[in-house]
């Protein structure tokens, strides 16, 4: 539901930044507003896609769950691991590649917008946003690789 509602000015494709807005958040922490990384490639992939104004996904809430039924079939996931489930697998499967590829749980929490504590007030947004920027750039393009961790992620209900 929040990506539905990102906006074109919700990105910095030079800087190449996603400055999540206070009222898309649901949790306290994420109604302060965040700024976070994106990848040079979603960076890229943007910027060739023309227009610049309003929402970035044009895709009404009641048609979300037959959108992403359709992204799950184009990554070649079986139907039955995600046929019935949420957006939430997405999100287990990013936690879950970074995870395994050894990004601070700190970084991961700030990436996700998750709860970070007290642990944020310690560690400064800047510091995360670079430490979170390397973490991005370990995403495999769309399309160049199929990651094997995300099909651990969509069949267990918590991340380890």
């Amino acid at each position: 539901g929040q990506v539905v509602r990102l906006r074109w000015e919700d990105f910095d494709l030079d800087d190449q930044a996603l400055i999540v807005r206070p009222e898309l958040g649901k949790s306290r922490q994420e109604r302060a507003g965040r700024r976070i990384p994106i990848s040079s490639y979603l960076s890229e992939m943007m910027t060739s896609w023309g227009r610049r104004e309003g929402e970035v996904v044009n895709v009404h809430q009641s048609v979300l769950p037959k959108w992403l039924g359709r992204a799950w079939q184009l990554a070649d996931v079986p139907e039955e691991k995600w046929q019935g489930g949420s957006a939430h697998r997405f999100r287990a499967g990013f936690e879950t590649f970074m995870t395994t590829s050894r990004v601070r749980a700190i970084v991961i929490d700030h990436l996700l917008g998750h709860s970070m504590g007290v642990r944020h007030h310690y560690m400064g947004q800047d510091a995360l946003f670079e430490e979170g920027r390397e973490a991005v750039a370990l995403l495999p393009e769309i399309g160049q690789s199929k990651v094997i961790a995300f099909d651990r992620a969509i069949n267990t209900s918590r991340v380890p």
